[in-house]
């Protein structure tokens, strides 16, 4: 079954719904930050990373529910590191994968990355089968977390 969502960019009201999916449980267990943040901290941090140019968050949703968000930063050699995080309610049901190749696809045909890096714990089993699934290798396994990369064409 092909799970439909809706991918789109992030706005500043997203802060309040973002907030509660990254101080989940399982969310920060998986974060190379593995503590609760305020909503005052995130608040900030999210304006941030709207307003920085090399940045993108974008949202995933379906039938009027936030499913879940992914995120990019570009790096100083147009390679994007990406992270999502899906709602726990949608959890292994389809979405991580709809989320990540409609982001992937979004990403890359609005900007200038044809590189896409994702850094995930070697505990992680469940996100490193998802990203191998959109072709996503392992590249470096000595650092923690370890270095997937993924080369698309240029658009």
């Amino acid at each position: 079954m092909k799970t439909k969502i809706a991918l789109r960019d992030a706005v500043l009201a997203d802060a309040d719904w973002t907030i509660d999916l990254r101080n989940n449980d399982e969310s920060m267990h998986f974060s190379s930050t593995d503590c609760m943040v305020t909503r005052d901290e995130h608040n900030q941090w999210f304006s941030e990373f709207l307003a920085k140019q090399e940045c993108a968050i974008y949202i995933a949703e379906t039938a009027n529910q936030y499913i879940g968000v992914a995120r990019f930063e570009i790096r100083h050699d147009n390679v994007a590191i990406i992270s999502i995080d899906v709602a726990s309610e949608f959890r292994n049901k389809g979405f991580g994968l709809s989320l990540l190749n409609k982001a992937l696809e979004k990403h890359h045909g609005s900007s200038c990355c044809n590189k896409y890096l994702a850094y995930i714990y070697p505990f992680n089993k469940r996100s490193i089968k998802l990203f191998e699934k959109v072709g996503f290798a392992l590249v470096n396994d000595k650092k923690i977390p370890h270095e997937y990369a993924k080369v698309m064409s240029t658009p």
